[in-house]
């Protein structure tokens, strides 16, 4: 750990995000201006992008009220193993990630602390209201995962892909340690982790923008999925993850 602790560690995975992350840490550099610089870390991991990700992050080092990392992994992995690389890096005593788009607002990131303050062990985000996405077919594979996903497998919470979580600093540490699924499924590996743990997990229903510009391959991802799902399933009875 760092010798002086943060409050709070923001990981922002990043993947070919020149465009849409210079307003986001614009956007985070304003919310955090009057706040002290050594409250607040940020961990921008850009995995395997070839674009001026990298760039755009360290343009705002010296302009943000926090301390900003980059991490530029040499591979383009997907984004579990780009979060997995933040949360392992992290130093604060609560660790939060969130897109790179900032679909969710920053005035939700002290909320989740609170709760986890107050006795929470991992904090998600549930998507709530008329959530508008672009695209029949993201609709439709989102809508049928949610209804799979809770009653299925993750009773309770439908929505396991939202893009945004927080954890305890010791339960980031021991949950991202076991995670393994490198895509975007790391979502409901970490879930099913954390109940198998028994750590104490609170949802938060809140408003959230499904803003254009994302570089995700729907169908690649889907397909993934798919894959993945069999392989956390198999980890867990073969006693993987122990």
């Amino acid at each position: 750990m760092a010798p002086t602790q943060p409050l709070l560690t923001i990981i922002i995975p990043a993947y070919q995000e020149e465009k849409r992350l210079g307003p986001t840490l614009d956007e985070l550099s304003k919310y955090f201006e009057n706040r002290p610089a050594d409250e607040t870390e940020i961990v921008v991991v850009s995995g395997g992008s070839t674009d001026g990700t990298v760039g755009v992050s360290r343009r705002f080092q010296n302009k943000i009220a926090a301390c900003l990392r980059v991490l530029d992994l040499p591979l383009a992995r997907g984004k579990g193993a780009a979060v997995r690389a933040g949360m392992l890096e992290a130093t604060g005593k609560f660790v939060l990630f969130t897109d790179a788009d900032l679909a969710y607002q920053p005035n939700l990131f002290d909320d989740f602390v609170r709760r986890l303050q107050a006795g929470a062990d991992v904090v998600i985000a549930q998507r709530a209201g008329a959530t508008r996405y672009s695209g029949f077919w993201r609709h439709f594979i989102a809508v049928a995962s949610r209804f799979v996903f809770e009653r299925f497998i993750t009773p309770g919470i439908g929505d396991t892909q939202a893009g945004l979580k927080a954890f305890t600093h010791a339960a980031a540490k021991d949950l991202f340690s076991k995670q393994k699924i490198d895509g975007f499924l790391f979502d409901l590996e970490i879930l099913m982790l954390a109940r198998r743990g028994q750590y104490r997990i609170e949802k938060v229903f809140v408003d959230w923008q499904d803003k254009p510009g994302s570089t995700v391959h729907l169908a690649r991802e889907s397909a993934r999925g798919v894959v993945d799902l069999m392989k956390i399933y198999w980890r867990l009875g073969s006693g993987q993850y122990r």
